[in-house]
């Protein structure tokens, strides 16, 4: 594993220039509410759940779930390729414990599956490289019917996967003007309690809450210049839709999504967030003097169905996010000119559509009429194999879908081509909204094992879950020979995903330098005769 030393002296020295070098001290006093908490950085060492008390609110101690005694708990930072090496300890009173790494393509033996959660007072070991490109993820809580209340009373932190050269040689905003922003809702008591008690229309509808803390912060405020600046933003709630715009119809461009670049630098000036999705956006305040501010907020949105209740939260209701506030003069960047696409999934290549029916049944949240049961496997999916998912929403409600262990592309909604900015690139989650039918596509890696496929609305989750296992991937059969003094390998076509690589040693394997051709109904590569002995495998990589 690699630390970035100097990133982590940078992230010190970004704490200091957010909290005061942008502002004069004299407009401390007269500030509402509290500078925005950035969470501190893992150094490495084991991750402790416990039960802690906590200055969330100032001058209140607030009884809360805490990672290394921080809520959110702490940001862990690598970069693509590093192995992730953590010890994961549980010590809360009373109840199991699993964490699950959310956006990283871990494999099953280390996804967080609930069956993987360990006792009070145990711990269990979480090893495995990153695969993948640079992205903003994140890591919360995964136990078995706890998970909603876990995650509320603190068990969640962001995870990004860092490429600081990349983002700045592509134009992007990096170090201090690069801000992680995990957005929850609470539900306000006179004691400043994290309390999680859901009546049982929250437990149909969600449990909303009435009002936002960022990063664990309270009326957040954060202190900026007019230069550009980019947020990662994730909805950390575990039920309510935020549908995010600046009170001001400021444009922001939207450039990241779940999985990390889309490819597109988007102007927009709102759009829907749902329970576990991310995105990154840049954003100019160039246009707002010295001394003014611009608050960012969850606008109105209709629903058809009662979700608050009588006399609670309710979904669409208007919240303030948080406020920036404008204290030193400084230029806007340029737009990046354009970013890289990632490469997706073709959905002419898909074997198969798999449907599922979204709906309740006696009360309870189901998928294909069925609730969760953590020693079913619902179905298989053989790695390398493209397949179309359906999910058709049978609800008044709002169903945040998640899918462990790959990411996919949104194709359409209703029928029509998705063109919402929440559903370019790879996405992990993906919101169906009440009464409508969202069609992805999606390929496995050769990552086999047991995984998830759920609702993110963190109330329908116990209930509104899938098992499926992703099979061991079972290369065709090579065949080799030597013709006209070279050697020919071969192999039944098609064979998607795999790629023909060869070793001298059995330890190293190398891709091969020349393409293969489809001859009939067989793939053939062949090269003059190697000096030395050499062996062939067919191996499929890790993509996304």
């Amino acid at each position: 594993m690699t630390m970035s030393l100097p990133r982590r002296q940078f992230i010190k020295l970004s704490t200091l220039t957010l909290a005061g070098a942008l502002m004069p001290r004299w407009a401390f006093a007269a500030r509402s509410g509290n500078a925005l908490r950035i969470p501190p950085e893992w150094t490495g060492g084991p991750l402790t759940a416990a039960a802690a008390n906590l200055p969330i609110w100032p001058g209140h101690s607030t009884a809360a779930l805490a990672l290394n005694d921080h809520v959110p708990g702490p940001t862990i930072r690598l970069r693509p390729g590093d192995l992730f090496d953590m010890e994961v300890v549980n010590q809360l009173n009373g109840e199991d414990l699993v964490l699950h790494w959310h956006g990283l393509k871990a494999p099953a033996a280390f996804d967080g599956h609930p069956n993987q959660a360990v006792a009070p007072g145990g711990a269990y070991r979480v090893t495995f490289p990153l695969l993948q490109d640079p992205a903003f993820c994140w890591y919360h809580a995964h136990t078995h019917d706890l998970t909603a209340s876990q995650v509320y009373r603190g068990l969640a932190g962001a995870f990004i996967i860092d490429d600081p050269e990349r983002d700045a040689a592509l134009g992007l905003p990096t170090g201090v003007r690069d801000i992680p922003l995990l957005i929850r809702d609470w539900k306000s008591n006179v004691n400043f309690a994290l309390t999680y008690n859901p009546s049982m229309f929250e437990h149909m509808w969600g449990y909303l809450g009435d009002t936002i803390l960022v990063n664990g912060t309270p009326e957040a405020w954060l202190s900026v210049d007019q230069g550009s600046w980019r947020f990662r933003i994730l909805n950390a709630c575990n039920a309510r839709v935020l549908r995010i715009a600046f009170n001001d119809r400021r444009i922001f461009h939207v450039f990241a999504s779940d999985g990390g670049l889309t490819g597109m630098i988007e102007p927009v000036t709102e759009l829907d967030l749902s329970p576990g999705q991310r995105i990154e956006i840049l954003v100019s305040f160039a246009d707002l003097p010295v001394g003014e501010s611009v608050q960012l907020r969850s606008i109105f949105f209709p629903i058809t169905a009662p979700m608050g209740g009588p006399a609670g939260p309710r979904q669409g209701d208007p919240l303030p996010i948080m406020t920036f506030h404008v204290d030193a003069p400084g230029n806007a960047s340029a737009l990046p000119v354009s970013l890289p696409a990632p490469v997706l999934p073709d959905e002419a290549l898909a074997r198969r559509t798999r449907n599922f029916d979204l709906g309740v049944v006696n009360g309870q949240h189901t998928i294909n009429n069925q609730v969760y049961d953590l020693d079913r496997i619902d179905f298989e999916v053989a790695p390398g194999e493209v397949e179309i998912w359906q999910f058709t929403n049978r609800t008044a409600n709002f169903h945040p879908m998640h899918i462990h262990g790959a990411f996919f592309k949104v194709l359409s909604r209703d029928g029509a081509a998705a063109t919402l900015p929440t559903d370019r690139g790879w996405r992990d989650t993906v919101t169906v909204y009440p009464n409508e039918t969202v069609r992805v596509v999606i390929r496995f890696g050769p990552r086999p094992g047991l995984f998830l496929m759920h609702c993110h609305n963190l109330e329908h989750e116990h209930e509104m879950m899938q098992n499926f296992a992703v099979t061991a991937p079972q290369p065709p059969p090579l065949q080799i020979t030597s013709e006209n003094n070279e050697v020919v390998v071969s192999w039944p076509a098609p064979s998607d995903g795999w790629i023909l690589e060869q070793s001298d040693d059995l330890l190293d394997w190398q891709p091969v330098a020349n393409a293969a051709e489809l001859s009939g109904d067989r793939m053939r590569w062949r090269q003059p005769l190697p000096p030395d002995r050499q062996f062939y495998r067919l191996n499929m990589p890790d993509t996304l």
